[in-house]
């Protein structure tokens, strides 16, 4: 098992005039609540990259993902070669893109915590299957566009009003996009 993970030293992010760092921030946390999959990004032994789909298991409160796996699957190893990760999500014209450590846990009391029934289908002992363990990811740094509902809906009009004036539109502000440190 790799040492604990935590976040790197801060590395600034370039915001907008006036943007609010903490309102965007509190803006991802809000709209990461609202996805239940996500793509899982590691590196290969290679170099190339390798995506797949994961179920979220935990949302922490600033915003580090929890996913199960088994112990023998290709991301454990990946994973511990270079913990360096990235997970991506959409749903509904809301785009989310995270960057940061992955470490594998086998910490038996959390499995048991996490146990979700449908995972039987991989784990058919259980949340006692020796070769069940989780993906834990902390992210350093997120972006996220929020297209969905009543603002995206005021964004595309004024896009297409823009786009009639011959212009681009103006920037949508913290609401539809931002980049937050974490």
């Amino acid at each position: 098992m790799n040492a604990p993970v935590t976040n790197p030293p801060e590395t600034p992010i370039d915001h907008a005039p006036g943007d609010d760092a903490e309102t965007q921030r509190a803006t991802f946390l809000a709209l990461l609540e609202r996805f239940d999959d996500a793509m899982l990004v590691t590196h290969q032994e290679d170099g190339s990259i390798h995506a797949r789909p994961m179920r979220i298991a935990r949302i922490g409160a600033g915003g580090d993902l929890w996913f199960v796996t088994a112990s023998d699957t290709q991301k454990v190893e990946e994973i511990e070669n270079t913990m360096r990760c990235a997970v991506t999500m959409q749903r509904d014209r809301a785009f989310l893109g995270m960057s940061g450590l992955a470490e594998i846990v086998t910490d038996a009391a959390l499995v048991r915590e996490l146990w979700q029934p449908a995972w039987r289908v991989w784990f058919p002992e259980g949340p006692t299957s020796a070769n069940l363990c989780l993906v834990h990811v902390v992210p350093d740094r997120a972006e996220y566009w929020d297209n969905s509902g009543w603002k995206g809906l005021k964004f595309l009009l004024a896009s297409a009003i823009a786009a009639l004036r011959g212009r681009a539109p103006d920037d949508a502000g913290p609401a539809l996009h931002g980049r937050v440190e974490l």
